[in-house]
């Protein structure tokens, strides 16, 4: 077995959307869909997706198909060597995996994970590479500051111009039940760490006091909070969970794509708008930009490559036969993915290849589904080499959307290597839009 290094992995996508605290926060989208989708566009427009072990065993979206006949597409993939596992400390198998996380307590754990355990550890043997990713052993520490940092920004934000609502109740509701001061007594206790499921226990606790529900521990953050009696009874203590749950969702989810090196993904359809603040609030601290938007417009210059093209829908994708589209991504699909590498490196001079290879790819992709691909624009973006202004010409961008009281806003955050300094927008009247970043520490708005 290999444990990948950053340098490896920096094109390959986290799969948030196995995530079981995010499926709450759909979109018009069911969990099992909204997780096939990430897995394709991961798959066929990046290099590939990261699954990290603690997904696997809380996700609803797998637990569904575990008992399915047949090997389900995520087996494929990692048989494939095109999902990665992440595994905890020095764990090399999603069994030894399980077995640690039931020793450690962690809250949401499907009741019947090792089925999904076994699969895939038979798909993972069946891997020629065997490459993983092992977690630091500082994630934890590194969440409980960035999350702390996160609530005091919104505290201190209720005071700034101009004034957003659902920043001010949050941050009333941050001090009235004291979730700062209980949030350093749990990192204290927890010996300089911060687990998620601990904060959204500390959360439930200060929802309690408004309605008590009877729950003391968080299995699943739509029923337990989102459902509890203080958030359908009361707009302002749903609008603070609301937004408290994707503070904490949103630096999870950073901060474990920053330790794997690889990008976060989180397309739009995930987050609605009313969690947006709570997003750049998570982008922001991770990087630390000041929320200020004091960016001259030669910091936000950036340089993009529009290309229109006929291409599948993921659901079009989804009814193809997996041999035929790994066929295609390992032909066309080659050319494809070293054009956008090129492009980065020298825009000007490969915005023609890029396009020649997308083109050539969408087509047969096309060919593949035996129907008409919808029309789509597909926009590469290229932001400066330096991080922070980067991530500072993205996040204005973001922030003056929110300002503007823009409702189809979308918000992307990645960390990823140097190489793909890129953010993809596939814009077309579709359904199930193909949206997803590809950047070195940015957000961007749609």
């Amino acid at each position: 077995m290999k444990n990948i290094s950053s340098v490896e992995a920096k094109s390959y996508m986290l799969l948030t959307t196995a995530d079981r605290q995010i499926e709450g926060f759909t979109h018009g989208t069911d969990p099992v869909t909204s997780f096939e989708d990430s897995l394709f566009e991961a798959i066929f427009f990046h290099e590939g997706a990261v699954l990290p072990d603690i997904f696997t065993f809380i996700s609803s979206a797998i637990a569904s198909k575990q008992s399915d006949a047949g090997l389900m597409h995520l087996e494929l993939a990692v048989e494939e060597g095109l999902v990665i596992p992440a595994f905890r400390y020095n764990c090399t198998s999603f069994s030894e995996s399980l077995a640690l996380i039931e020793e450690q307590g962690i809250q949401g754990v499907q009741e019947v994970p090792r089925i999904i355990a076994h699969r895939l550890d038979n798909a993972f043997e069946k891997n020629k590479t065997r490459k993983l990713i092992n977690g630091a052993n500082e994630i934890s520490q590194v969440f409980a500051v960035r999350l702390l940092n996160g609530l005091k920004s919104f505290t201190m934000r209720a005071s700034s111009q101009p004034i957003v609502e659902e920043v001010v109740i949050t941050a009333d509701f941050i001090n009235k039940y004291g979730m700062k001061n209980e949030v350093i007594a749990a990192i204290e206790n927890e010996h300089g760490e911060l687990r998620r499921g601990t904060f959204y226990n500390i959360l439930l606790s200060a929802l309690n006091k408004i309605s008590d529900s009877g729950k003391r521990i968080v299995h699943d953050s739509a029923r337990d909070i989102f459902e509890h009696p203080a958030c359908v009874f009361n707009p302002n203590a749903r609008i603070a969970a609301h937004n408290l749950v994707a503070l904490a969702n949103a630096t999870y989810h950073i901060n474990m794509a920053d330790s794997f090196g690889v990008g976060s993904y989180m397309p739009g359809r995930i987050y609605a708008p009313w969690a947006q603040p709570a997003l750049v609030t998570a982008t922001c601290v991770a990087r630390d930009i000041p929320m200020e938007r004091s960016l001259t417009s030669t910091e936000a210059k950036n340089e993009k490559l529009a290309i229109t093209v006929s291409i599948p829908s993921v659901s079009q994708l989804r009814v193809v036969p997996w041999g035929e589209l790994l066929k295609i991504r390992n032909d066309l699909g080659r050319g494809y993915f070293a054009s956008i590498k090129a492009w980065h490196e020298e825009p000007d001079k490969y915005a023609g290849e890029v396009e020649r290879c997308l083109q050539a790819y969408a087509k047969a992709l096309t060919s593949a589904v035996k129907t008409n691909a919808p029309l789509a624009t597909v926009a590469l973006h290229k932001f400066s080499d330096t991080d922070k202004v980067s991530i500072r010409s993205a996040t204005q961008l973001v922030l003056d959307a929110i300002s503007e009281g823009n409702p189809v806003a979308k918000l992307f955050i990645s960390a990823v290597g140097p190489l793909s300094n890129i953010a993809y927008s596939w814009l077309s009247e579709r359904n199930i839009n193909l949206e997803f970043a590809h950047s070195r520490y940015k957000s961007v708005v749609i």
